[in-house]
C-alpha cells in the first residue's frame, strides 16, 4: 500500500493538491470456522481485497474575507473470494462429470448434505466479485464580514456496487436417508450416511 500526494502553489491565491493512494489486503484465509460467532454463515476460502483512491482539491481566495474550496474523489474497491481448490477438476476425479467444463468459476468441490452429520466438501455463495465505485464533488464558499462567518455549497455523492455472487457454482447434493429406509416401516429408519456411501442423493 502506499500513497503519493502532489501540492502546487501557484500564486498566493491559487493552491492545488492531488492525491493517489492504493492499498492491498494480500491473501486473507478464511478457514470457515466457528461461524455462530460471527453473527451468520462463514464461507471458507481465499479473499481478497484492492482499494485506489484519487482526491483532487483547489482553493481560490478572492480576498481575505472570501473563499472558494473545491473537492473532487474517486475511489473503487474490489473485494473478491474463491474457494481454496478453485480452478481444479476435482469433481471429474470424484467420478461427478459435467460440472468442471462450464469454467473456472464453477471448478471447485461441491456442497454434500448428509442429515444427522455436518456438511461437507466445498459452500455456496462463493467465489463472489463485489466492486465499489464511490465519487464525491463538493464545492463550498466562506464569507467573513464583521464578527459573522456565511458558508454555503454542495456536497455531491454517486456510489454503485456490482456483485456476482453464486449460490452453489459446484453443486449441491443432499443425502438424507430416503433410499436407505425400511420399505415396510420407513418411519424413523434411513440414514443419510448409508445413503451417501451408496451415492444415492436426494437432490
Amino acid at each position: 500500500q502506499g500513497d503519493l500526494r502532489i501540492d502546487q502553489h501557484f500564486s498566493d491565491s491559487d493552491t492545488l493538491f492531488g492525491r493517489y493512494s492504493n492499498a492491498t489486503s494480500g491473501n486473507i484465509v478464511n478457514p470457515g470456522y466457528f461461524s455462530e460467532y460471527a453473527g451468520g454463515p462463514i464461507f471458507p476460502g481465499n479473499y481478497e481485497s484492492k482499494g485506489n483512491q484519487v482526491v483532487l482539491g483547489y482553493t481560490h481566495i478572492f480576498s481575505p474575507t472570501f473563499l472558494s474550496e473545491f473537492r473532487d474523489g474517486y475511489s473503487h474497491l474490489a473485494n473478491t473470494g474463491v474457494n481454496f481448490n478453485q480452478g481444479s477438476d476435482f469433481m471429474e476425479q470424484i467420478g461427478i462429470p459435467g460440472i468442471d467444463g462450464y469454467g473456472y468459476n464453477w471448478q471447485a468441490v461441491a456442497a454434500f448434505g448428509i442429515t444427522g452429520v455436518s456438511q461437507v466438501g466445498g459452500s455456496g455463495n462463493i467465489p463472489f466479485n463485489k466492486m465499489t465505485n464511490n465519487y464525491q464533488y463538493s464545492w463550498h464558499f466562506n464569507w467573513i464580514h464583521d464578527r459573522h462567518s456565511i458558508k454555503w455549497g454542495y456536497d455531491l455523492f454517486r456510489r454503485g456496487m456490482n456483485t456476482v455472487q453464486m449460490g452453489s457454482p459446484s453443486g449441491n447434493f443432499s443425502f438424507n436417508g430416503q433410499f436407505t429406509q425400511n420399505p415396510a416401516s420407513p418411519g424413523g429408519t434411513g440414514s443419510g450416511m448409508a445413503d451417501a456411501l451408496l451415492g444415492l442423493d436426494a437432490s
